[in-house]
């Protein structure tokens, strides 16, 4: 390309380089459907060489899931930073990435919160996790994710924190964005 930026391999370059249907592609790469061996292993060898990574953006429009949970945090101690990094390794586990935004730093400041959330409710996500403290009074974006019908774990200091609770909030998300 022009600007030096390399496009992405696409199924059709996979079919047509492993001189198979795109169909047959598909469903090697999805891991369904019969497929001969041969076809099989020149697939994966093609999509390797071409460095093939799903589209999580047409993935997305297809399926009517972004597999993406939005985090909002004020303030970060130790004990949170534990745990929300054990809520994203759970949740990238299941196929879900993550997304942070930080809120305004210090006192309340309900505006700048909705702006923060809002700005995540853009991203479309599957959940959202929300990390506030005790200064925090979180009842706005409580509702404005409500009003989006997007499942939320809202995490305060009364919750705990550490490992165990970022286990406990990615679980209850997961089930959450399940049911």
């Amino acid at each position: 390309m022009a600007d030096g930026l390399r496009r992405s391999a696409s199924l059709r370059d996979i079919a047509e380089a492993a001189g198979v249907s795109i169909r047959t592609v598909t469903r090697v790469l999805k891991g369904t459907g019969s497929t001969s061996a041969a076809a099989r292993t020149r697939v994966m060898a093609v999509a390797e060489r071409l460095g093939y990574r799903p589209n999580r953006v047409a993935q997305a429009l297809r399926m009517g899931r972004t597999m993406e949970v939005a985090v909002l945090l004020s303030e970060v101690s130790a004990p949170q930073m534990a745990m929300l990094r054990t809520l994203e390794e759970t949740l990238r586990q299941n196929g879900y990435a993550v997304s942070v935004s930080f809120g305004p730093r210090g006192e309340a400041d309900e505006i700048g919160l909705l702006s923060a959330v809002e700005h995540l409710l853009r991203r479309k996500p599957d959940g959202v996790a929300c990390f506030g403290d005790a200064r925090m009074d979180l009842s706005a974006v409580l509702r404005r994710v409500a009003t989006a019908g997007i499942p939320l774990v809202r995490l305060t200091p009364d919750n705990g924190a550490g490992e165990k609770a970022g286990r406990a909030m990615a679980k209850k998300l997961l089930g959450d964005m399940e049911g």
